[in-house]
């Protein structure tokens, strides 16, 4: 449930001449948080009260003034939960020194970490999936591909965060409820990324298939899904992230990579920058990053865009995924890269490449802010080519300056979605793909700490493509699920 409105009709008390101060009324609203989120103390006391002294089960908890009223508490998971009541305790002060206390309680009883919040499962779809989440203030809106009869089509639904076991009214929407052109809507396409702006407009990185190979396409919806412009790239050219610059600009890019070859397939990284005169501005990231590095004069190394974002302190927009390094001709690694760029400008500084400190290969497929580092998810492998890949989480400095890595000894097993919940554990989802295929869902408040198991997989195969979390520390994982011998997508949302 949205934490309670901070703003408040408490009225004043009176108090007779010479008399301490008067409390009125002194409450926790709501009484009882059944889930994380906020109760307000609400405290009403007369004219003449100056300071508040706030205790918590006894222990001081904050100096304020009435003025400071309502005054938010918070749980966060279930370590929040108390046998007893908390008991909260005023102490109201006037200018004389006089004083009056008074208490009250706040019983919290929150699901343990993990717990299912709700699931939706699109059983009215021949086959679909899910690729991205995005919340919003007041939706949580998911993007992938959608079958009903006349094949995949790109797709997007939006639902209630709080309860997300049926998309809203009139949603999902495939690419023939909005595009210009019939043409495209005939074409199997896919969503793979999506961003909402603060007006809840919704931005869709979208790909169409072309005689078995992707083309980018990019489109910008309103919040009830009509069309305000969308734009087609060329066949070769694969979008796997968007995100929009902040207000007045107010820019969608696109981030992916390009085919440059194709036998051997090679790919150099790419931004498109969707400008309002209706231009598209393209940047390549191609090696070499660096004068260090030896160049690439055959184009015969890849580079692929897997994620990026804004980063709301620097401006920068950030962009992860891998590229192959080689110290010979023969010998090809993938690495995972993390890169800046001024949103509407050149690159920021130089490029980070992983050294393949956990093994020698590596590779992001997902990247978020958790507090004022970035987060990645991904996979690392050893040497040998049929090396099981195993998940790979990695810390980085905003200024790419430091890292710090946990390597997860689940073989089998890639990353695709990695962010820090409000309480600040770290949510991970991703695939086991061994023999069948299993959803990966698990968190932890330490690297060198136990693993919580937020969903190991169901019956038949299922996966988890990505993850995000909201304000208030639920996550949600977009993916697929087998029913009835049918592939079909599928929003899970976890307590945290």
């Amino acid at each position: 449930l949205p934490p309670p409105e901070t703003t408040s009709n408490d009225t004043t008390a009176t108090s007779e001449p010479n008399a301490p101060p008067a409390i009125d009324s002194f409450l926790a609203d709501p009484p009882h948080l059944s889930e994380a989120g906020v109760s307000l103390l609400r405290l009403t006391v007369s004219p003449d009260a100056t300071t508040v002294r706030l205790r918590l089960n006894g222990q001081p908890l904050a100096d304020l003034t009435p003025a400071d009223f309502p005054y938010p508490f918070e749980a966060l998971s279930a370590k929040d939960n108390t046998v007893t009541d908390h008991i909260f305790e005023v102490e109201v002060t006037d200018a004389e020194g006089l004083t009056v206390s008074d208490t009250t309680t706040l019983s919290i009883e929150l699901p343990p970490s993990g717990a299912q919040k709700c699931l939706f499962v699109d059983a009215t779809a021949k086959q679909s999936a899910m690729a991205a989440l995005a919340y919003t203030a007041d939706a949580l809106v998911a993007v992938g591909t959608r079958d009903t009869g006349a094949g995949f089509r790109m797709a997007v639904w939006k639902f209630d965060p709080d309860h997300c076991e049926q998309p809203l009214p009139g949603w999902p929407k495939t690419i023939a409820d909005w595009t210009a052109d019939p043409a495209l809507a005939a074409l199997p396409s896919r969503a793979a990324a999506v961003a909402v702006d603060l007006h809840g407009n919704i931005a869709l990185g979208a790909n169409l298939i072309i005689g078995g190979k992707p083309q980018r396409y990019t489109t910008l919806l309103t919040p009830s899904g009509a069309r305000l412009w969308e734009r087609t790239g060329l066949v070769g050219e694969e979008v796997s992230s968007v995100v929009i610059t902040p207000e007045p600009s107010s820019v969608v890019i696109a981030a992916g990579w390009k085919i440059t070859n194709d036998n051997p397939t090679s790919t150099d990284a790419m931004i498109w920058r969707h400008l309002s005169d209706n231009s598209v501005w393209a940047t390549t990231l191609k090696a070499p990053f660096t004068d260090k590095e030896t160049p690439d004069l055959d184009n015969e190394q890849s580079e692929r865009i897997r994620a990026a974002l804004i980063d709301p302190v620097s401006g920068a927009l950030v962009v992860a995924g891998e590229r192959s390094v080689t110290s010979n001709p023969l010998q090809f690694f993938d690495r995972t890269f993390i890169a800046r760029f001024v949103p509407l400008g050149g690159p920021i500084g130089v490029p980070w490449t992983s050294p393949g400190d956990a093994y020698l290969h590596d590779a992001a497929n997902s990247l978020s802010l958790c507090g004022d580092v970035f987060l990645l998810g991904g996979w690392t492998r050893d040497e040998a080519p049929n090396a099981a890949p195993q998940p790979l989480i990695r810390w980085v400095a905003e200024d790419l300056s430091w890292t710090k890595k946990s390597p997860e000894l689940m073989p089998m097993t890639r990353l695709f979605g990695t962010a820090c919940d409000r309480a600040g554990k770290v949510v991970s989802a991703g695939l086991r793909s061994s023999g069948g295929l299993d959803a990966r869902v698990f968190a932890f408040d330490d690297p060198l700490g136990p693993r919580t198991w937020y969903d190991p997989g169901s019956p038949g195969d299922d996966g988890a493509g990505g993850l995000v979390c909201d304000t208030r520390g639920f996550c949600a994982w977009p993916g697929f699920r087998t029913v009835d011998g049918k592939q079909v997508a599928v929003v899970r949302a976890h307590h945290p």
